[in-house]
């Protein structure tokens, strides 16, 4: 690393620190280190105006990377540091930028999230169990033939606990649910009717898609015992 005797004021330094993050740590990481061989970080223009790289007491300096490196978000010449390879228009933007920004923290925070948001639907899927799993199943347009097993349902369910924890907990919990269940099976039992996207119901058209048809159903509620009862 080498440095001079340009000075930025402090209030520049601040200016420059602006947006960075913390707390937490972020590895730069060369995308294809034997291609790219080392990157030189230093002063450049963005939109014309000069961007100073400098350390926390304003002195200008410059950075050769030639690995992977990890910057401490609680050290401002790291922050510093991270900012300058964040906006540099070649380094780490544009489709062909030489360097990634990987935050450990924010990552480590969307894995945990999403397997708290699995383990919540795992959870759901775990107590069902017969008809009403079945019934749901069909929410999560898991196709369900004629002789399909109970453990194989079970496992597209939890297949979609997997790829997308937040739409089982939201359909699970939505107000809407049962209604969901009524049209999804009566689609299957063909109660309803499907043809080319439009839905009708004893010869009449009830919507041309899904959700118009569940509306269809809701202002119809009168009708509900008698559809159920023919599904039966």
């Amino acid at each position: 690393m080498e440095q001079t005797l340009d000075t930025v004021s402090k209030s520049k330094v601040k200016e420059l620190l602006n947006g960075a993050p913390t707390t937490g740590l972020v590895e730069v990481r060369l995308r294809n280190p034997k291609k790219t061989g080392s990157v030189t970080l230093r002063d450049y223009l963005v939109n014309g105006i000069p961007r100073p790289y400098v350390d926390m007491y304003g002195n200008n300096k410059v950075l050769r990377i030639t690995k992977n490196i990890t910057l401490n978000m609680e050290n401002d010449n790291d922050r510093l540091t991270f900012n300058q390879l964040k906006f540099h228009p070649r380094f780490a933007k544009g489709g062909n930028s030489v360097l990634t920004l990987h935050n450990v923290e924010e990552a480590s925070i969307d894995y945990v999230t999403l397997k708290d948001k699995e383990a919540e639907a795992n959870a759901i899927v775990k107590e069902l169990a017969g008809k009403n799993l079945e019934l749901f199943a069909r929410v999560l347009l898991v196709p369900i033939k004629p002789g399909t097993t109970e453990s194989v349902i079970k496992r597209a369910v939890y297949e979609k606990c997997e790829v997308n924890p937040e739409l089982v907990i939201s359909e699970w919990n939505s107000p809407e649910r049962e209604l969901k269940e009524l049209l999804h099976l009566g689609i299957d039992k063909e109660v309803f009717g499907k043809v080319n996207g439009v839905y009708s119901f004893r010869g009449e058209t009830i919507g041309t898609s899904f959700e118009m048809a569940l509306s269809w159903l809701k202002n119809n509620d009168d009708l509900i015992p008698s559809i159920r009862k023919e599904l039966k």
